[in-house]
Order: structure tokens, then C-alpha cells, then sequence
């Protein structure tokens, strides 16, 4: 059953690494999701010469 249900979720991964040449980087993302089944995290690493964002998206899919 567990298999089953697992079957329908899809994972996403994007990786952007961003030179930073002495500026300033924001990044941001949007999203629309079923607050109820679909999750995300990220983490960011940050240095005075480059920044690194990694997002990890857990989306339901019918």
C-alpha cells in the first residue's frame, strides 16, 4: 500500500550556483501547492565570491 501511494509523488531538485563578482544575490521562488500533500525545502550557502541555493520540491501527482 505504502508503494502504492508513494507512486504518486514526483521530487524535484534545482541547484543554482551564482558568482557573485563582489554584488549582492537575491533569490527568490514562488510556488502553488496543495498545502495538504506537496513540501519543499531549501538551503543556501553563501561566501563573498559565490552563493548556492538548493531546493528539494515533494509534489502529489494525480
Amino acid at each position: 500500500l505504502f508503494f502504492i501511494a508513494a507512486s504518486r509523488y514526483k521530487v524535484v531538485v534545482i541547484m543554482s550556483i551564482i558568482q557573485k563578482l563582489g554584488q549582492n544575490v537575491q533569490i527568490n521562488f514562488g510556488k502553488l501547492c496543495d498545502v495538504q500533500r506537496d513540501t519543499y525545502s531549501t538551503h543556501v550557502v553563501e561566501t563573498v565570491e559565490f552563493a548556492v541555493m538548493g531546493l528539494v520540491v515533494g509534489t502529489y501527482y494525480e
